[in-house]
Protein backbone atom coordinates (compact mmCIF):
# COMPACT_ATOMS: atom_id res chain seq x y z
CA UNK A 1 0.00 0.00 0.00
CA UNK A 2 1.26 3.47 -0.93
CA UNK A 3 -1.46 5.62 0.64
CA UNK A 4 -0.16 7.67 3.53
CA UNK A 5 3.46 6.81 2.91
CA UNK A 6 6.24 9.32 2.20
CA UNK A 7 8.17 9.41 -1.07
CA UNK A 8 11.32 8.50 0.82
CA UNK A 9 9.67 5.30 2.08
CA UNK A 10 9.09 3.85 -1.41
CA UNK A 11 11.95 5.25 -3.50
CA UNK A 12 15.74 5.10 -3.21
CA UNK A 13 17.30 8.20 -1.69
CA UNK A 14 18.56 9.80 -4.93
CA UNK A 15 15.27 9.24 -6.78
CA UNK A 16 13.26 10.42 -3.78
CA UNK A 17 15.21 13.67 -3.69
CA UNK A 18 14.59 14.22 -7.40
CA UNK A 19 10.85 13.59 -7.00
CA UNK A 20 10.68 15.99 -4.05
CA UNK A 21 12.41 18.69 -6.10
CA UNK A 22 9.86 18.26 -8.91
CA UNK A 23 6.94 18.36 -6.46
CA UNK A 24 8.33 21.54 -4.89
CA UNK A 25 8.67 23.13 -8.33
CA UNK A 26 5.11 22.10 -9.25
CA UNK A 27 3.67 23.54 -6.03
CA UNK A 28 5.41 26.84 -6.79
CA UNK A 29 4.24 26.93 -10.41
CA UNK A 30 0.86 27.52 -11.99
CA UNK A 31 1.93 25.49 -15.04
CA UNK A 32 2.50 21.73 -15.17
CA UNK A 33 6.09 20.61 -14.62
CA UNK A 34 7.41 17.95 -17.01
CA UNK A 35 10.39 15.76 -16.17
CA UNK A 36 12.11 12.48 -17.06
CA UNK A 37 13.37 10.18 -14.34
CA UNK A 38 14.44 6.57 -13.85
CA UNK A 39 13.69 3.94 -11.22
CA UNK A 40 15.19 0.53 -10.53
CA UNK A 41 12.46 -2.05 -11.21
CA UNK A 42 13.13 -5.78 -10.97
CA UNK A 43 16.85 -5.33 -11.36
CA UNK A 44 16.51 -3.10 -14.43
CA UNK A 45 16.35 0.66 -14.92
CA UNK A 46 12.97 1.88 -16.13
CA UNK A 47 12.58 5.41 -17.50
CA UNK A 48 9.46 7.52 -17.06
CA UNK A 49 8.18 10.83 -18.35
CA UNK A 50 6.00 12.63 -15.82
CA UNK A 51 3.66 15.61 -15.93
CA UNK A 52 3.16 17.06 -12.46
CA UNK A 53 0.26 19.50 -11.93
CA UNK A 54 -0.50 21.53 -8.80
CA UNK A 55 -3.91 20.91 -7.20
CA UNK A 56 -3.59 23.17 -4.17
CA UNK A 57 -0.95 24.43 -1.77
CA UNK A 58 -0.22 20.93 -0.46
CA UNK A 59 -0.93 18.45 -3.25
CA UNK A 60 -0.12 17.65 -6.86
CA UNK A 61 -1.24 15.17 -9.52
CA UNK A 62 1.65 13.05 -10.84
CA UNK A 63 0.96 11.38 -14.20
CA UNK A 64 3.80 9.18 -15.50
CA UNK A 65 4.28 7.02 -18.56
CA UNK A 66 6.94 4.42 -19.31
CA UNK A 67 9.41 5.73 -21.93
CA UNK A 68 12.09 3.07 -21.51
CA UNK A 69 11.87 1.93 -25.13
CA UNK A 70 12.09 5.49 -26.45
CA UNK A 71 14.99 6.24 -24.10
CA UNK A 72 16.98 3.24 -25.37
CA UNK A 73 16.17 4.17 -28.98
CA UNK A 74 17.44 7.73 -28.50
CA UNK A 75 20.64 6.48 -26.87
CA UNK A 76 21.19 3.98 -29.68
CA UNK A 77 20.69 6.77 -32.25
CA UNK A 78 23.18 9.01 -30.46
CA UNK A 79 25.77 6.23 -30.35
CA UNK A 80 25.21 5.52 -34.04
CA UNK A 81 25.61 9.20 -34.92
CA UNK A 82 28.80 9.37 -32.85
CA UNK A 83 30.25 6.38 -34.71
CA UNK A 84 29.36 7.91 -38.07
CA UNK A 85 30.85 11.24 -37.05
CA UNK A 86 34.08 9.61 -35.93
CA UNK A 87 34.28 7.60 -39.17
CA UNK A 88 33.60 10.74 -41.21
CA UNK A 89 36.01 13.07 -39.41
CA UNK A 90 38.92 10.61 -39.27
CA UNK A 91 38.57 9.03 -42.71
CA UNK A 92 41.90 9.47 -44.58
CA UNK A 93 40.05 10.32 -47.81
CA UNK A 94 38.58 13.82 -48.28
CA UNK A 95 34.82 13.79 -47.70
CA UNK A 96 32.08 16.37 -47.49
CA UNK A 97 28.31 16.61 -47.19
CA UNK A 98 26.33 19.03 -49.32
CA UNK A 99 22.70 20.03 -49.85
CA UNK A 100 21.58 18.79 -53.27
CA UNK A 101 19.09 21.66 -53.62
CA UNK A 102 21.28 24.67 -52.84
CA UNK A 103 24.60 22.86 -53.53
CA UNK A 104 25.88 24.41 -50.29
CA UNK A 105 28.59 22.46 -48.46
CA UNK A 106 27.27 21.46 -45.03
CA UNK A 107 30.16 19.58 -43.49
CA UNK A 108 33.74 18.53 -44.32
CA UNK A 109 36.15 16.12 -42.70
CA UNK A 110 39.72 16.76 -41.58
CA UNK A 111 41.23 15.21 -44.73
CA UNK A 112 39.29 17.62 -46.97
CA UNK A 113 40.51 20.62 -44.95
CA UNK A 114 44.10 19.41 -45.20
CA UNK A 115 43.98 18.44 -48.89
CA UNK A 116 42.19 21.49 -50.27
CA UNK A 117 43.77 24.07 -47.96
CA UNK A 118 40.50 25.79 -47.01
CA UNK A 119 39.59 26.14 -43.35
CA UNK A 120 36.42 24.45 -42.16
CA UNK A 121 34.73 27.85 -41.92
CA UNK A 122 35.73 28.73 -45.50
CA UNK A 123 34.36 25.40 -46.74
CA UNK A 124 30.99 26.04 -45.10
CA UNK A 125 30.67 29.33 -47.03
CA UNK A 126 31.08 27.59 -50.38
CA UNK A 127 28.90 25.69 -52.84
CA UNK A 128 29.91 22.95 -55.26
CA UNK A 129 30.15 25.60 -57.99
CA UNK A 130 32.82 27.46 -56.02
CA UNK A 131 34.95 24.31 -55.97
CA UNK A 132 35.18 24.18 -59.79
CA UNK A 133 37.03 26.28 -62.36
CA UNK A 134 34.62 28.82 -63.85
CA UNK A 135 34.80 27.23 -67.30
CA UNK A 136 33.58 23.89 -65.90
CA UNK A 137 30.46 25.31 -64.25
CA UNK A 138 28.15 25.48 -67.33
CA UNK A 139 28.69 21.79 -68.16
CA UNK A 140 28.13 20.83 -64.53
CA UNK A 141 24.87 22.80 -64.34
CA UNK A 142 23.67 21.37 -67.65
CA UNK A 143 24.16 17.81 -66.38
CA UNK A 144 22.56 18.70 -63.03
CA UNK A 145 19.50 20.22 -64.71
CA UNK A 146 19.21 17.07 -66.82
CA UNK A 147 18.87 15.07 -63.61
CA UNK A 148 22.19 13.22 -63.85
CA UNK A 149 23.04 14.01 -60.23
CA UNK A 150 19.66 13.20 -58.69
CA UNK A 151 20.86 9.89 -57.22
CA UNK A 152 24.19 8.35 -56.37
CA UNK A 153 26.83 8.61 -59.07
CA UNK A 154 30.54 8.51 -59.83
CA UNK A 155 32.52 10.90 -61.99
CA UNK A 156 35.84 12.64 -62.63
CA UNK A 157 35.98 16.42 -62.24
CA UNK A 158 38.36 19.32 -61.80
CA UNK A 159 38.43 21.04 -58.40
CA UNK A 160 40.10 24.18 -57.14
CA UNK A 161 42.37 24.24 -54.12
CA UNK A 162 42.77 27.32 -51.96
CA UNK A 163 46.11 28.21 -53.60
CA UNK A 164 44.37 28.34 -57.00
CA UNK A 165 45.81 25.08 -58.32
CA UNK A 166 43.52 22.73 -60.23
CA UNK A 167 43.35 19.06 -59.28
CA UNK A 168 41.57 16.15 -60.94
CA UNK A 169 39.38 14.13 -58.63
CA UNK A 170 37.18 11.09 -58.81
CA UNK A 171 34.08 11.49 -56.66
CA UNK A 172 31.51 9.03 -55.42
CA UNK A 173 28.22 10.59 -54.31
CA UNK A 174 25.69 8.50 -52.38
CA UNK A 175 21.96 8.98 -52.74
CA UNK A 176 21.22 9.67 -49.07
CA UNK A 177 23.00 11.39 -46.24
CA UNK A 178 25.16 9.31 -43.92
CA UNK A 179 25.39 12.09 -41.37
CA UNK A 180 22.82 14.01 -39.34
CA UNK A 181 21.83 17.17 -41.19
CA UNK A 182 19.15 19.80 -41.01
CA UNK A 183 18.91 19.60 -44.80
CA UNK A 184 16.56 16.97 -46.09
CA UNK A 185 18.49 16.47 -49.35
CA UNK A 186 22.02 15.95 -48.05
CA UNK A 187 24.54 13.96 -50.08
CA UNK A 188 27.79 12.43 -48.88
CA UNK A 189 30.78 12.81 -51.23
CA UNK A 190 33.93 10.65 -51.15
CA UNK A 191 36.84 12.20 -53.06
CA UNK A 192 39.99 10.64 -54.53
CA UNK A 193 42.70 12.88 -56.00
CA UNK A 194 43.79 11.32 -59.29
CA UNK A 195 45.94 14.23 -60.56
CA UNK A 196 49.22 12.35 -60.32
CA UNK A 197 47.75 9.18 -61.80
CA UNK A 198 46.40 11.08 -64.81
CA UNK A 199 49.76 12.83 -65.24
CA UNK A 200 51.61 9.52 -65.30
CA UNK A 201 49.07 8.04 -67.72
CA UNK A 202 49.49 11.04 -70.03
CA UNK A 203 53.29 10.65 -69.90
CA UNK A 204 52.89 6.98 -70.76
CA UNK A 205 50.65 7.83 -73.72
CA UNK A 206 53.17 10.38 -74.99
CA UNK A 207 55.98 7.87 -74.59
CA UNK A 208 53.98 5.27 -76.51
CA UNK A 209 53.32 7.82 -79.26
CA UNK A 210 57.02 8.63 -79.52
CA UNK A 211 57.87 4.95 -79.57
CA UNK A 212 55.29 4.34 -82.33
CA UNK A 213 56.67 7.25 -84.38
CA UNK A 214 60.18 5.86 -83.88
CA UNK A 215 59.12 2.42 -85.05
CA UNK A 216 57.35 3.92 -88.05
CA UNK A 217 60.38 6.05 -88.94
CA UNK A 218 62.64 3.03 -88.57
CA UNK A 219 60.42 0.99 -90.85
CA UNK A 220 60.32 3.73 -93.47
CA UNK A 221 64.10 4.12 -93.32
CA UNK A 222 64.55 0.37 -93.68
CA UNK A 223 62.26 0.23 -96.71
CA UNK A 224 63.92 3.28 -98.25
CA UNK A 225 67.33 1.68 -97.70
CA UNK A 226 66.14 -1.47 -99.48
CA UNK A 227 65.01 0.66 -102.42
CA UNK A 228 68.39 2.39 -102.57
CA UNK A 229 70.17 -0.94 -102.41
CA UNK A 230 68.11 -2.22 -105.30
CA UNK A 231 68.89 0.88 -107.33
Amino acid sequence: MLLGRNVGDVLPTAEAEQVCEVITAALASRSPVVCDYSLPVGGETVWFNATVTRLDDRSVVWIARDITAQHHAVNALRESEARYRDLFDNNPAPMWVYDSESLRILSVNNAAVEHYGYSREEFLCKTLLDMRPAEDVPAFMERRNAGEYDGGHRGTYRHLRRDGSVIHVEVYVNSTSALPSSAGNARLVLITDVTERLRVEEQLRQSQKIEAVGLLAGGVAHDFNNILTAI
